[in-house]
Protein backbone atom coordinates (compact mmCIF):
# COMPACT_ATOMS: atom_id res chain seq x y z
CA UNK A 1 0.00 0.00 0.00
CA UNK A 2 1.15 3.76 -0.72
CA UNK A 3 2.38 5.44 2.26
CA UNK A 4 0.15 8.08 1.92
CA UNK A 5 -3.08 6.19 1.81
CA UNK A 6 -2.06 4.36 5.08
CA UNK A 7 -1.32 7.82 6.44
CA UNK A 8 -4.87 8.81 5.53
CA UNK A 9 -6.45 5.20 6.75
CA UNK A 10 -4.45 5.69 10.14
CA UNK A 11 -5.56 9.49 10.25
CA UNK A 12 -9.27 8.62 9.99
CA UNK A 13 -9.09 5.52 12.61
CA UNK A 14 -7.76 7.80 15.35
CA UNK A 15 -10.10 10.52 14.64
CA UNK A 16 -13.21 8.08 14.92
CA UNK A 17 -11.43 6.33 18.00
CA UNK A 18 -10.96 9.89 19.73
CA UNK A 19 -14.70 11.21 18.80
CA UNK A 20 -16.30 7.94 20.49
CA UNK A 21 -13.93 8.37 23.62
CA UNK A 22 -15.03 10.28 26.52
CA UNK A 23 -15.11 13.72 27.55
CA UNK A 24 -14.04 16.02 29.77
CA UNK A 25 -17.50 17.33 29.87
CA UNK A 26 -19.19 14.04 30.56
CA UNK A 27 -20.53 13.48 34.38
CA UNK A 28 -22.67 14.95 36.77
CA UNK A 29 -22.20 18.73 37.67
CA UNK A 30 -23.85 20.32 40.74
CA UNK A 31 -24.25 24.06 42.15
CA UNK A 32 -20.96 25.18 44.08
CA UNK A 33 -23.58 27.98 45.63
CA UNK A 34 -26.52 26.54 47.84
CA UNK A 35 -28.35 30.10 46.83
CA UNK A 36 -28.19 29.41 43.52
CA UNK A 37 -31.54 30.59 41.28
CA UNK A 38 -30.02 28.98 38.40
CA UNK A 39 -29.28 25.78 37.52
CA UNK A 40 -28.77 23.20 40.43
CA UNK A 41 -27.36 20.55 38.69
CA UNK A 42 -26.74 18.71 35.00
CA UNK A 43 -25.79 15.70 34.18
CA UNK A 44 -24.02 15.04 30.78
CA UNK A 45 -23.64 11.33 28.84
CA UNK A 46 -22.77 10.13 25.91
CA UNK A 47 -25.02 8.02 23.18
CA UNK A 48 -24.69 6.11 20.34
CA UNK A 49 -25.96 9.33 18.36
CA UNK A 50 -24.04 12.34 20.06
CA UNK A 51 -24.03 13.55 23.61
CA UNK A 52 -27.20 14.59 25.91
CA UNK A 53 -27.25 16.65 28.80
CA UNK A 54 -30.18 16.64 31.31
CA UNK A 55 -30.79 19.82 33.82
CA UNK A 56 -32.23 20.85 36.88
CA UNK A 57 -33.33 24.90 38.00
CA UNK A 58 -33.65 26.05 41.75
CA UNK A 59 -37.20 25.64 42.51
CA UNK A 60 -39.23 25.45 45.69
CA UNK A 61 -39.79 23.00 47.65
CA UNK A 62 -37.67 21.12 45.08
CA UNK A 63 -35.50 21.42 42.17
CA UNK A 64 -37.37 21.50 38.14
CA UNK A 65 -36.24 18.79 36.13
CA UNK A 66 -35.56 20.65 32.78
CA UNK A 67 -35.38 17.31 30.85
CA UNK A 68 -33.05 16.08 28.37
CA UNK A 69 -32.10 17.44 25.44
CA UNK A 70 -28.84 17.08 22.44
CA UNK A 71 -25.73 18.94 23.46
CA UNK A 72 -23.71 19.85 20.63
CA UNK A 73 -19.79 19.84 20.36
CA UNK A 74 -18.18 22.83 20.39
CA UNK A 75 -14.13 22.90 19.36
CA UNK A 76 -11.78 25.53 18.96
CA UNK A 77 -11.33 24.54 15.18
CA UNK A 78 -12.77 22.05 12.45
CA UNK A 79 -9.96 19.77 14.03
CA UNK A 80 -10.82 19.71 17.79
CA UNK A 81 -12.11 16.99 18.75
CA UNK A 82 -11.66 17.66 22.65
CA UNK A 83 -14.95 18.36 23.93
CA UNK A 84 -14.51 21.30 26.49
CA UNK A 85 -17.24 22.91 25.49
CA UNK A 86 -20.67 22.75 23.75
CA UNK A 87 -24.11 24.11 23.93
CA UNK A 88 -27.94 23.01 24.64
CA UNK A 89 -31.20 24.58 24.01
CA UNK A 90 -34.35 23.98 26.45
CA UNK A 91 -38.21 25.29 25.07
CA UNK A 92 -40.40 24.61 28.09
CA UNK A 93 -43.14 26.44 26.65
CA UNK A 94 -42.58 29.95 28.33
CA UNK A 95 -39.45 30.50 27.37
CA UNK A 96 -36.40 29.49 25.31
CA UNK A 97 -33.23 28.72 27.63
CA UNK A 98 -29.40 28.77 25.77
CA UNK A 99 -27.12 26.93 27.58
CA UNK A 100 -23.35 27.50 26.58
CA UNK A 101 -21.04 25.07 28.77
CA UNK A 102 -17.43 25.43 28.83
CA UNK A 103 -14.68 23.82 31.24
CA UNK A 104 -13.26 26.65 33.56
CA UNK A 105 -9.85 25.01 35.04
CA UNK A 106 -12.10 22.10 37.31
CA UNK A 107 -15.03 23.57 37.02
CA UNK A 108 -18.00 24.17 34.46
CA UNK A 109 -18.67 27.10 33.40
CA UNK A 110 -22.40 27.56 32.72
CA UNK A 111 -24.05 30.84 30.80
CA UNK A 112 -27.82 30.58 30.36
CA UNK A 113 -29.58 33.32 28.18
CA UNK A 114 -33.39 33.09 29.20
CA UNK A 115 -35.56 34.68 26.74
CA UNK A 116 -39.03 34.40 27.75
CA UNK A 117 -41.92 34.10 25.46
CA UNK A 118 -45.23 34.35 27.48
CA UNK A 119 -45.78 38.17 27.36
CA UNK A 120 -45.53 38.34 31.09
CA UNK A 121 -43.34 41.08 30.12
CA UNK A 122 -40.43 39.72 32.33
CA UNK A 123 -36.98 40.58 30.95
CA UNK A 124 -34.65 38.26 29.07
CA UNK A 125 -31.69 37.91 31.06
CA UNK A 126 -28.47 36.07 31.27
CA UNK A 127 -27.13 34.74 33.93
CA UNK A 128 -23.03 32.91 34.99
CA UNK A 129 -22.92 30.45 36.99
CA UNK A 130 -20.17 27.69 38.23
CA UNK A 131 -20.58 24.11 38.43
CA UNK A 132 -18.23 21.53 40.41
CA UNK A 133 -17.80 17.53 39.50
CA UNK A 134 -20.62 15.70 41.48
CA UNK A 135 -18.39 14.66 45.01
CA UNK A 136 -15.42 16.42 44.20
CA UNK A 137 -14.52 19.90 46.52
CA UNK A 138 -13.45 22.76 45.31
CA UNK A 139 -10.30 25.47 45.73
CA UNK A 140 -12.72 28.47 45.33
Amino acid sequence: MNRSILLVVAIVVVSLASYGQATELEGEWVSMSERTRGITKIVITSESDGHVVEAWGKCHPSDCAWGWTALTRVGKSVEDQSFTSGYAIWEPGFASKYVLLSLDRRMLRVETINVFKDRSRRSSYRLVEYLRRAGEQTDQ
